[in-house]
């Protein structure tokens, strides 16, 4: 099983936890709201099943960083949410499924970065 580093929540270390692999859950209808960069777009908040560390948002942007189609826009990750500014139909045509790919590419990208900390850790 794979652990996740020690982490330190206010001040206090916690034991290590095994990494569960992150989600795209829904749409937050709520939090959609027109784009401040592009009045013509919507801001998007896609609610993930976890907040993700540090080194998994890593994993999502390298993912992210050449596009693969011809409507291709930026996301990019607010706490526990992905965030992207387009139109509002273009999430169930082109975004829904990048973001899960991107999302899945992360988690096994993320998956091998552990498991190679921990064979560094354990021969080191």
């Amino acid at each position: 099983m794979l652990f996740i580093g020690t982490e330190w929540v206010y001040g206090e270390q916690i034991a290590p936890m095994p990494f569960e692999d992150i989600k795209i859950l829904h749409i937050d209808v709520a939090k959609t709201v027109r784009s401040a960069k592009d009045p013509k777009l919507h801001s998007i908040f896609l609610k993930l099943s976890a907040v993700p560390s540090p080194k998994w948002i890593e994993c999502f942007a390298a993912t992210r960083f050449f596009p693969r189609n011809i409507v291709w826009r930026k996301a990019w990750i607010e706490g526990e949410y992905i965030q992207t500014d387009c139109l509002p139909a273009e999430i169930a045509k082109f975004h829904g499924q990048d973001l899960a790919v991107d999302v899945a590419a992360a988690n096994k990208n993320y998956r091998a970065a552990l498991e190679k900390a921990e064979g560094q850790a354990q021969s080191g």
